[in-house]
């Protein structure tokens, strides 16, 4: 009986990685979902560093490591956690990420 209950728990736990996963990929940068891993609501310092880590990840995969342009703005822009949390309530919900989104296009 245990040893089903454990396999049970690993085979769950597998499936949430793998829609987690799968979830992030389908979003963008500049999606809130790609930011906010959990679905909390909102974005904590760690999902925001981990996103941050992802870009530059993907940045020196692409041609051998020469990121475009494109990359390279969307890394700068999004590099300080401070910039987009408005309300400096160290979290950032969907709100804050849209304005900070605005501010980024009135640029």
């Amino acid at each position: 009986m245990q040893r089903h209950w454990l396999t049970f728990m690993a085979g769950s736990a597998l499936a949430l990685s793998i829609a987690a996963t799968a979830h992030a990929q389908e979003s963008d940068e500049g999606d809130f979902a790609y930011w906010d891993t959990d679905a909390s609501g909102d974005i904590s310092q760690e999902e925001w560093d981990g996103g941050i880590a992802n870009i530059r990840t993907g940045m020196q995969a692409e041609e051998g490591g020469s990121a475009d342009e494109d990359d390279r703005a969307i890394y700068n822009t999004y590099r300080d956690y401070n910039e987009a949390d408005l309300n400096d309530d160290d979290r950032i919900d969907e709100a804050e990420f849209e304005r900070f989104q605005d501010n980024l296009e009135e640029e």
